[in-house]
């Protein structure tokens, strides 16, 4: 016969219990994932650290379901101050789950802490908690005071039992975390005991302030916490106990979880039947109804070696159906880690010198990385989030965790226990079971359209009444070069619309409209406001800027300060201007003799994207020529070292000039259980780059020619002589080109100062400017192998290379990365991040010099 206290070992298999209530919650949280698929953001940021007047270059990083996300288009960026006030504020469109970007540091900021929150329409019509957030920590130029810390010293100490309570004589789990008045961790020990002076048991933080102990209280008794502080012994009242309950304590096992659930004997009610549920981003793995009318404890086993790594978050459901208890554990298969060798090939940290890396991959998979190069003293930022944690643990947990990075690391034996106790300290902000349960999901109120939309209604320029249907010939000019044309129909309303395009700061459409009956009227154009963008823009800036204690202080003291100051305040390369959406203060024009070379040929020569930061330039202005009779194609051929000239067409020499493409054409099925049947954004390769054996020239892609900012030929430029040149610009990366154009471009400006873009006579005479998505900045990386590069006087940069454009293919699994050291750097830091088609995440980093 059955004895009641006894454990009865229970081996439930997944598939096995079909019963209505584990049925009922897996139903809900499929409806749930269905409706509202969850999408993480992750950004790689050149460096850890800027001063006001700086750039800060990043590349985002969109994720879903363990895949590179397909599920958005368009991506918003903004940069805050700690009162939560908006000063710049950027959109771009998403391509291949990847989003670069730059944000301008307006310099008349003070110093202290600023944040960048990022979020996308799916992530706003989900739950605002998913919103990313990222302290920035800003140093001024000028004298000003770092931030004050005005807290006395002091610990806080919080403990958190497995399931949520104490209950009365069971032997428990019960967590602790302790932080000082900054919010950072510490280490402690001491001592449980009654209030009566009764020891029970010692207490030692494991890491990070972070630690746990078996526990076995008894209700009616009153428990405190006594450690040893700089200032006494300071002692903290631990949570009440409850006399009834239930409790689940989770236990790794080889292959697996096990997890042991135990209710009071006289709580035979309650929880006579339960139900237990783990889900892994929101999708059920194990579900099972028990019944304990006789067993006041029961055992469970749960074979995770299959399943991808993540967050497994069990739940109790009592005889009700309502959740009594809740219990995070991870899942570490490692089966996420993409491999990578970072490689030095040439290694010379004397003052300018070159440099050569490699990364080198074990296959062909298509991946998108970026990769940063900083001055060791720029990256010694102690609280570390990487691609790895911030996408598999801090983006599902409530409140603020340090260093993240740190439970990730390769070799780190003690990690794992480390995480299981910071499972237990943390809570979980995925969603609410009541609103699950009863499918009380939040409305979706923003819409994510295909890239940009352009809409409104045709007035009669006449009348000034709507037309009736018709056709709306537009000639969009949303690059440079040709115009793109477009037909679009006009409904009897005179209501027209159009998307998916996708073009850069200020552009100019022209209208022109033909009635039914095929002929022209002159109109005017009313352009709908999109009041979807405004409504996700508003919402998110009303969204309070929640700041934890360790974000608040500035215990961050950069090793490179004042060589950054230096390099702010008297030698920061050329830089441009380009369009904004947002900025809270605008500088006033420099007098022309305070104006260096490349802005004042800027502001002369260059519109719209052309006036972005290049990679090297030709000025033939300020520096003519020796040679004035060699035609304009071999003069440029022979000054941009970066390029080759092959029978008339130039070619990059770099294969890291790599675009993303949209790996939401293209859809796989996924052969993991969890997601079988949907669809998983896949990649598309990109046209192999172009070899010339004949002549011996490296692979390389097609860069575009650009004269007087209008695409052409290169070998249109044979018609012209160095002498016609004024200006040339290479642009290794150019987002004016529009998707899809991964060589690079060359623009090429001549001589003729009266010389001006004009359209075609054949334009429409009506036109409006339209405002499209933020300018990328061109980060700015010296060549100081080109002899004609006018060199600085001093090179005081700490980010020495960023490129957040790795791309390999079925093509290459290996990228050779070329640099230049500063005047200063004796130790680098060098991290790659990014992720492959299949879902993988890289991490690399390598230390290099002494």
């Amino acid at each position: 016969m059955k004895q009641p206290g006894k454990i009865f070992i229970l081996l439930i298999c997944l598939l096995g219990w079909k019963q209505l209530s584990a049925q009922r919650v897996e139903s809900a949280l499929k409806e749930l994932s269905a409706q509202f698929p969850q999408e993480k953001i992750y950004i790689h940021y050149d460096k850890d650290y800027y001063i006001a007047g700086q750039t800060i270059w990043f590349k985002s990083y969109l994720y879903s379901n363990w895949k590179p996300s397909g599920l958005s288009n368009n991506f918003y960026i903004q940069f805050i101050n700690d009162k939560g006030e908006l000063i710049s504020s950027k959109e771009y469109p998403v391509i291949g789950a990847v989003v670069k970007g730059s944000i301008d540091i307006p310099d008349s900021l003070t110093q202290g802490n600023y944040y960048i929150r990022a979020y996308t329409p799916v992530i706003m019509n989900y739950d605002e908690n998913f919103i990313y957030k990222k302290r920035i920590p800003v140093f001024s130029s000028r004298a000003n005071p770092t931030i004050q810390t005005t807290a006395s010293p002091s610990i806080s100490l919080q403990f958190f039992p497995e399931s949520g309570e104490l209950v009365d004589n069971m032997i428990l789990t019960l967590a602790f975390k302790a932080v000082n008045e900054k919010g950072l961790p510490v280490a402690v020990n001491g001592l449980i005991k009654i209030t009566d002076g009764t020891n029970i048991a010692p207490f030692k933080t494991y890491h990070d302030g972070i630690g746990k102990m078996q526990f076995k209280p008894r209700a009616g008794k009153q428990y405190i916490a006594e450690i040893e502080t700089a200032s006494g012994v300071r002692t903290y009242p631990l949570p009440e106990v409850k006399p009834t309950g239930i409790n689940i304590k989770i236990t790794d096992e080889k292959g697996g979880k096990q997890f042991l659930i135990a209710r009071t004997v006289k709580d035979i009610n309650q929880y006579g039947k339960i139900t237990v549920v783990a889900d892994l981003n929101n999708m059920v793995v194990y579900k099972a109804d028990i019944a304990m009318e006789d067993y006041p404890s029961v055992i469970g086993h749960i074979v995770t070696d299959s399943l991808p790594s993540g967050i497994l978050h069990f739940t109790i459901f009592d005889n009700n159906g309502l959740p009594v208890a809740e219990r995070l554990t991870f899942v570490d298969n490692r089966e996420y880690r993409g491999k990578g060798e970072i490689a030095t090939v040439k290694v010379n940290m004397e003052k300018r010198a070159a440099n050569e890396l490699e990364l080198n991959f074990p296959d062909n998979t298509l991946r998108s990385c970026s990769v940063s190069v900083t001055d060791i003293g720029a990256s010694n930022e102690t609280d570390v989030d990487n691609i790895y944690s911030k996408l598999l643990l801090t983006s599902d947990l409530k409140g603020y965790i340090y260093n993240p990075a740190w439970y990730f690391k390769e070799g780190n034996d003690s990690a794992a226990t480390a995480l299981d106790n910071l499972m237990l300290t943390h809570g979980w902000s995925k969603f609410n079971w009541q609103k699950v349960l009863a499918k009380d999901f939040p409305e979706k109120k923003f819409k994510d359209p295909s890239m940009l939309t352009v809409s409104g209604q045709v007035f009669d320029a006449k009348t000034n009444s709507p037309v009736n249907t018709g056709d709306l010939n537009i000639l969009a000019q949303l690059g440079p070069g040709r115009p793109q044309s477009y037909t679009v129909p006009v409904d009897a309303s005179g209501h027209f619309s159009i998307d998916s395009l996708a073009f850069y700061g200020e552009t100019k459409m022209y209208f022109d409209y033909m009635d039914k009956q095929g002929k022209d009227k002159p109109i005017t154009i009313q352009l709908a406001a999109d009041d979807d963008k405004t409504a996700i823009i508003k919402k998110a800036g009303s969204i309070p800027l929640v700041i934890s204690e360790v974000e608040k202080y500035d215990y961050f003291q950069p090793a490179n300060l004042v060589i950054e100051k230096k390099y702010i305040t008297t030698n920061q390369p050329d830089t441009a201007t380009v369009l904004e959406n947002v900025s809270v203060k605008t500088k006033a024009s420099k007098p022309e003799q305070e104006k260096r070379p490349l802005e004042m040929l800027n502001e002369k020569y260059t519109t719209g994207f052309f006036a972005q930061q290049p990679r090297t330039y030709i000025d033939n202005v300020n520096v003519p020529p020796a040679d004035k009779s060699q035609d304009a194609l071999r003069f440029i051929a022979n000054r941009i070292s970066q390029v080759q000239l092959v029978d008339g067409t130039f070619y990059s020499k770099h294969k890291t000039t790599l675009e993303m493409t949209d790996w939401s054409k293209n859809v796989t099925k996924s052969n993991n259980p969890l997601t079988e049947g949907k669809e998983i954004g896949a990649l598309t390769p990109v046209p192999p780059p172009v070899t010339k054996a004949s002549q011996n020239v490296a692979a390389g892609y097609v860069v575009s020619v650009y004269l007087n900012e209008i695409q052409v030929e290169a070998s249109q430029l044979k018609g012209l002589s160095a002498k016609d040149i004024a200006f040339v610009k290479y642009f290794e990366n150019f987002a004016g080109a529009g998707i899809g154009a991964i060589g690079g471009a060359i623009a090429v400006y001549t001589v003729n100062e009266n010389y001006a873009v004009k359209a075609p006579a054949d334009y429409p005479e009506y036109a409006l400017k339209l405002m499209g998505y933020s300018i990328t900045k061109e980060f700015y990386n010296p060549d100081y192998g080109n002899p004609e590069m006018k060199q600085p006087e001093t090179d005081y940069r700490t980010t020495l290379y960023w490129n957040p454009s790795l791309l390999t293919s079925e093509e290459t699994k290996s990228i050779k990365l070329n640099y230049y050291n500063n005047d200063f750097s004796k130790k680098l830091k060098v991290v790659v991040e990014g992720f492959d088609a299949g879902g993988k995440l890289i991490h690399l980093e390598k230390i290099i010099g002494n």
